[in-house]
């Protein structure tokens, strides 16, 4: 079985990863303005550990989007944006006059160096879902439908920003190595709960 190993509460600039030996990071950051410098220090740590042709996958609302873009750009190359179509509308206030009611959840996708992939790989897919153990819990068919299309078994996937531990599940159930971290304690529970029920 591949290596599954989290820290928690760590900040994920101190795991032991060795530069260049990270297929894909993979992750969800707070997507708030004032969580903008976490989307430039994880896109320089990114740089670093990433493979050469390795990807960074990330989770992220649109608001801020333009200003995630060009953090997380001064770092790695650019490839596409990919998208969760959701089966119920989330409100989504755009300043204070109005809301915006999202039918989709978008990600970003950048590459250290060229972007390569043996497979055709599908930048929508619908999802319908729950989040019984963390309120910005991920939906975990999706992360491993891209997981599995950007990785190889026993690949070094990371989630820096681990939160409900979807990736870490998603790495074990298709056989890559995992590195997670979070800097929330509360969070290491949530992980052995995942564990201990199976997913």
């Amino acid at each position: 079985m591949p290596e599954q190993t989290i820290y928690c509460p760590m900040d994920f600039r101190q795991l032991p990863i060795k530069e260049n030996t990270v297929q894909l990071v993979m992750t969800d950051p707070m997507y708030d303005e004032k969580s903008l410098g976490d989307w430039a220090a994880v896109g320089e740590w990114a740089a670093e550990v990433l493979r050469p042709g390795g990807l960074f996958f990330a989770f992220t609302g649109t608001m801020f989007l333009p200003n995630e873009l060009e953090r997380v750009g001064r770092f790695l190359d650019w490839v596409d944006l990919f998208y969760l179509k959701l089966h119920q509308p989330n409100l989504a206030f755009a300043g204070r006059s109005h809301g915006i009611l999202k039918y989709t959840k978008a990600a970003v996708l950048y590459s250290k160096g060229r972007f390569t992939s043996p497979k055709v790989v599908k930048n929508l897919l619908q999802v319908k879902y729950t989040k019984p153990y963390h309120v910005y819990q991920l939906p975990l068919k999706p992360v491993m439908y891209w997981m599995e299309r950007f990785t190889a078994r026993g690949d070094l996937v990371v989630d820096p920003m681990a939160g409900s531990w979807t990736v870490g599940i998603a790495a074990r159930l298709l056989h890559r190595n995992f590195f997670g971290a979070d800097k929330e304690i509360k969070c290491r529970k949530i992980w052995d709960d995942r564990l201990r029920n199976g997913d």
